[in-house]
């Protein structure tokens, strides 16, 4: 049996990423929108990360240490993501509400989720998220081999790519908007473009930087 890292899914992987440059191009999103959104898909990888703490077996931890392991894990990201989320609303909410016409409403419709395609790029990030967990963890093995502490980590490689992508690009939004002037939908399209290029760029070689992952038998499905 050939260890193997399935490909399968790059192209899921990519979609998903660039999802949020559909909703700039046709619901003129804001980059209040485009972040948030950004920091929802980090609370989704963090309770599929909870998933692979609880399912792993490559260590033998009983299931109650595990439990508390993925839930002291569990509860310190989010809480880190939280005070993250405060940076996003008083900053970005507020710059948002300043620039743009019924900016604040805006904003107060975003937190709240009451956009139709803001509900369908989440739906998407957990449809890939699922993907991968299934396919990449539970199908092909992996679970018997991985530790469930190879999990266990706050601020791996991927979200510290993604942290200092949203906080440059917040910069680069406001010097093209306040110093050079540019309409709304350029800054922002290249702004979301920038997100999206860097961000599948680093989700590429972090998931080539794991462990092998065994191929099954027959192929990968």
């Amino acid at each position: 049996m050939k260890n193997q890292r399935p490909q399968l899914l790059t192209p899921v992987l990519v979609f998903s990423n660039f999802f949020p440059v559909l909703g700039v191009m046709l619901y003129n999103w804001t980059i209040f929108s485009v972040v948030y959104i950004y920091w929802i898909e980090m609370l989704i990888v963090s309770t599929f990360s909870l998933l692979k703490i609880l399912y792993a077996r490559g260590e033998e931890i009983p299931l109650r240490d595990r439990v508390k392991m993925g839930v002291k894990f569990f509860l310190i990201r989010t809480g880190i993501f939280f005070f993250y989320l405060s940076f996003i609303v008083t900053f970005l909410g507020m710059m948002v509400s300043a620039k743009t016409p019924h900016g604040s409403v805006d904003v107060a419709q975003t937190l709240a989720l009451r956009q139709g395609f803001i509900k369908l790029a989440l739906f998407n990030f957990i449809i890939y998220n699922l993907l991968e967990f299934y396919f990449l963890f539970i199908k092909n093995g992996y679970y018997k081999m991985a530790a469930p502490s190879k999990f266990y980590t706050f601020f791996n490689a991927r979200m510290i790519v993604v942290h200092i992508v949203v906080i440059a690009g917040t910069f680069i939004y406001q010097f093209l908007a306040d110093k050079l002037q540019m309409n709304h939908m350029t800054v922002m399209m290249i702004c979301v473009l920038i997100f999206a290029i860097v961000k599948t760029i680093a989700d590429i070689l972090s998931k080539a930087m794991e462990d092998p992952i065994p191929q099954q038998e027959g192929g990968f499905i």
